[in-house]
């Protein structure tokens, strides 16, 4: 069976929070986040319609 990853894509202005929630996200088996925007302006930019 193929294993599921969840892709999480965070934003949060407060730089070690978003960090935070990265590594936590990052140390779990079915989730993964390459994606920290620190302002919805740029979030909206990238994140996929």
């Amino acid at each position: 069976m193929k294993e599921v990853k969840y892709n999480v894509a965070i934003i949060e202005d407060l730089k070690d929070i978003a960090l935070s929630l990265q590594s936590f996200f990052n140390s779990e088996d079915d989730m993964q986040c390459n994606n920290v925007y620190h302002n919805v302006e740029d979030a909206i930019l990238f994140i996929p319609q």
